[in-house]
């Protein structure tokens, strides 16, 4: 699952960002991706759908952006399982598939799926702020820089389990 603010997709050719990414999963997994330029300290979530509405009407409720610690916060407590997110965890033969959930216009949700092999373009986020939690399955993150001549060359990867919890 991925709250996103604010999305930016570039080519590698054209990223101008240092640290633009890629990411791909190794097993089938949907995982759920947040981007924002907001705060829900003190906020006890329900497990399941409950609590994805509470941390979605609560985010709503603010009047600034939130702050990326809520974000990581907030995702980190909550408790999905495919059930929970009925319509919205959608496979693609082909290409991955970005499922959206939620929206504003200060940040977006998304169920991002994958099936093995498949890949995202090298992308960055721009100025937003991300966060993802990894609802079933791996998923790789790829991280790539600019080097000297121009050309877009991997850094590093992390892989990023399900969260069992």
């Amino acid at each position: 699952m991925s709250v996103e603010h604010n999305r930016v997709e570039q080519s590698p050719e054209k990223s101008s960002d240092p640290d633009a990414h890629a990411s791909s999963t190794g097993d089938s997994s949907a995982y759920l991706e947040s981007c924002t330029a907001a705060d829900t300290s003190g906020l006890t979530l329900a497990k399941g759908r409950a609590g994805l509405i509470a941390l979605l009407s609560g985010w709503d409720s603010l009047l600034s952006p939130i702050p990326e610690d809520a974000i990581r916060k907030g995702l980190e407590e909550l408790r999905l399982n495919r059930e929970a997110l009925a319509g919205s965890v959608n496979f693609n033969e082909r290409d991955y598939q970005r499922n959206l959930v939620h929206s504003t216009a200060t940040y977006e949700v998304l169920i991002l799926c994958w099936r093995s092999g498949q890949r995202s373009p090298i992308h960055d986020h721009g100025d937003s702020v991300c966060g993802l939690l990894v609802l079933e399955g791996v998923a790789t993150e790829a991280s790539f820089e600019l080097n000297p001549r121009g050309s877009v060359a991997p850094s590093q990867t992390r892989r990023i389990q399900q969260d069992l919890a």
